[in-house]
């Protein structure tokens, strides 16, 4: 680009990209205003020219830094400008200090020459709620603006008010303006689930909405006593004051139905709660395993799975053997083992005749004992 006859433009030290002699009003315009500190203008642009001297008058009135604004700056190329002020702003910079109240509690006085780190320690030292961030924005006039920023674990918080009692300058003024709500997660929720028994959906009672997993499990099992072994993690959600808790239960529950929620009583904005199933549960096989006699039994039997069998197992083995015995074919895995014993049989009592008017029990006398059978029948 050619130097000829252009001008740069400057203001407190920043200057413009250059600037042709025979710009527009409008070029003028958007060059100065891109500068930090000279805000909206209006340009106006006259060719003048009496055959002698022929000039580009260019005539910039600050809009919004009304202010006593210095004379603005020229470099130079292939030509030659001057400067003057046709007439000062009548308006005086921004002065004083003021007071923030947040809650019932009011701030030391701050200067409007505040700093970021002041107003956050004098906003910190009432002790209310906890700060983030603070950070200043300088205006025109001396005229400021803080953005406060709070913490996201206060969730929503009251609006400051600012007292300006004391602050002066031309048509000043002070106030406070929200940008952004805050937003904490609080309240309850319940959790349901159908039980087959009788044919009724069970409802808990009102969980926190940061309920502790030991107490989760707890309230699983009152509200549903087949859920006896549940095992519940907790772990902190995306958001600060979310959570997710993991659910497991014993295999003897099997695959139960996914747990319903009622998430009417959580607060906050836009929050929600649901289930979800990470892995269905798996009903586990029962089997049985009795034996039968009409004589006192003795001897051994074996078992067969899957092209296995079992070593032999004794007529009366008892829970730690058969399980045991079980375990060792290799394509069983790990089971449970319990034993009832079905073997005594009583004839000592017979069943009264319709002829006994007296309706009392006849007993046998000779040889009563041998009336007792042990048979050693076992189920497991």
């Amino acid at each position: 680009e050619s130097d000829a006859s252009c001008v740069q433009l400057g203001l407190d030290g920043e200057f413009t990209g250059k600037i042709p002699v025979n710009a527009t009003a409008s070029d003028i315009k958007a060059a100065l205003q891109n500068l930090d500190r000279v805000g909206y203008v209006d340009v106006d642009v006259e060719v003048y020219d009496d055959g002698t001297i022929a000039e580009q008058r260019w005539a910039i009135t600050f809009l919004q830094n009304l202010n006593k604004v210095s004379l603005l700056e020229v470099v130079e190329y292939e030509t030659s400008s001057t400067v003057a002020r046709v007439r000062e702003g009548t308006t005086s910079n921004l002065r004083g200090d003021f007071t923030l109240t947040l809650g019932s509690s009011t701030t030391s006085a701050l200067s409007v020459y505040a700093n970021k780190t002041q107003v956050f320690r004098a906003l910190s030292s009432l002790g209310v709620y906890n700060l983030a961030n603070v950070k200043r924005y300088d205006n025109f006039n001396n005229s400021i603006m803080f953005l406060i920023e709070f913490d996201d674990t206060e969730g929503d918080v009251p609006t400051l008010v600012v007292n300006g009692r004391n602050l002066a300058g031309t048509h000043h003024r002070a106030e406070v303006t929200t940008f952004q709500d805050g937003s904490k997660i609080g309240g309850f929720f319940k959790v349901t689930t159908y039980d087959e028994a009788s044919g009724t959906n069970l409802v808990s009672r009102a969980l926190a909405y940061n309920i502790p997993a030991s107490e989760f499990e707890t309230e699983l099992v009152e509200m549903q006593p087949e859920f006896l072994g549940v095992s519940v993690s907790r772990e902190d959600g995306d958001e600060i004051g979310t959570y997710i808790w993991s659910i497991t239960f014993d295999h003897n529950v099997g695959n139960t139905a996914l747990l319903g929620i009622l998430s009417v009583g959580i607060s906050g904005d836009g929050s929600s709660i649901n289930s979800y199933t990470v892995q269905d549960g798996l009903r586990p096989s029962i089997q049985r395993i009795s034996t039968t006699a009409s004589s006192p039994l003795d001897g051994y039997f074996t078992l067969s799975l899957d092209g296995y069998t079992t070593d032999p197992i004794m007529f009366d083995a008892d829970v730690s053997a058969l399980k045991a015995i079980v375990e060792a074919m290799p394509s069983v895995g790990e089971v449970d083992v319990s034993r009832e014993y079905t073997g005594s049989i009583d004839d000592r009592l017979w069943e009264v005749p319709s002829w006994n008017k007296t309706r009392e029990s006849v007993h046998l006398i000779n040889n009563y004992p041998f009336l007792l059978h042990e048979l050693n029948t076992y189920d497991w």
